[in-house]
């Protein structure tokens, strides 16, 4: 079971804006769910969740021109299979371009619009994430 629930709780840009307390917080009672439900899972949230950090991506491990970082805590926990480290120089962009057009292409959501891409991850992170729940299961 993959779980992604809304980060406006936790995201710093939220607090920024003076509106964390007008976002209920789904992750802490969706994560106990998980975790009674007796099947494998993943959750995934931003930087600043209250998760355990099995693994925290960044688009730029993956080639993609966006700096956009996740974690993810498993009920298998760490695999040890790891990516490239985070490269955020050169032609990226960063969160505050998600607005544009060419944000939503970046993370490799082409299909998408720029306010679906806003909630999105990039499916490069999935990808990985199923991969590496195929080997712990092997």
């Amino acid at each position: 079971m993959h779980a992604s629930y809304p980060c406006q709780t936790f995201a710093r840009v939220t607090s920024w804006r003076g509106s964390r307390a007008e976002h209920p917080d789904l992750l802490t009672p969706g994560r106990i769910r998980l975790q009674t439900a007796g099947v494998a899972w993943v959750v995934e949230n931003v930087p600043e969740a209250p998760l355990r950090s099995d693994y925290l991506l960044c688009g730029t491990q993956f080639g993609l021109r966006v700096r956009r970082h996740r974690v993810f805590e498993t009920s298998w926990g760490t695999t040890g299979d790891l990516v490239a480290p985070c490269w955020h120089h050169g032609n990226l962009l960063a969160f505050e371009h998600k607005g544009e057009r060419a944000y939503a292409d970046a993370m490799g959501c082409t299909w998408m619009s720029n306010k679906s891409a806003r909630q999105a991850i990039p499916p490069a992170y999935t990808h990985h994430i199923g991969g590496q729940f195929l080997r712990n299961m092997a």
